[in-house]
């Protein structure tokens, strides 16, 4: 997946590419330039982005950096990550509990 699905699935979750950008706090010029891949995403709105998606945000945020270095060994360490994170929250989801804050999460293994 990349930064381009990724906003073309927050633009199915809010309707519009300008409303994607309103979310997420940029200008609709400034998604397009990042659409077009004149602009890197900032890493603050990749995390913004995993908000609208409703996804992991070390995984959405791995998956953006990741087509944003140039250095292979930083790609690859990017990609683990995003596979790592994706794997804990998947076990959490099986066995958790809440605590009072709505925020916080015990991942009880």
């Amino acid at each position: 997946m990349n930064a381009i699905k990724l906003l073309d699935d927050a633009k199915e979750v809010t309707g519009s590419d300008r409303q994607t950008a309103i979310q997420i706090g940029l200008s609709p010029q400034n998604l397009y330039h990042i659409r077009s891949g004149a602009r890197p995403m900032p890493p603050v709105k990749a995390l913004r982005l995993a908000q609208v998606l409703n996804r992991p945000h070390l995984e959405v945020l791995c998956e953006i950096m990741a087509e944003q270095v140039s250095d292979p060994k930083d790609r690859d360490f990017l990609l683990m990550m995003k596979e790592a994170d994706t794997n804990i929250v998947d076990i959490g989801r099986r066995v958790r509990t809440r605590t009072s804050d709505p925020h916080h999460v015990k991942v009880v293994l």
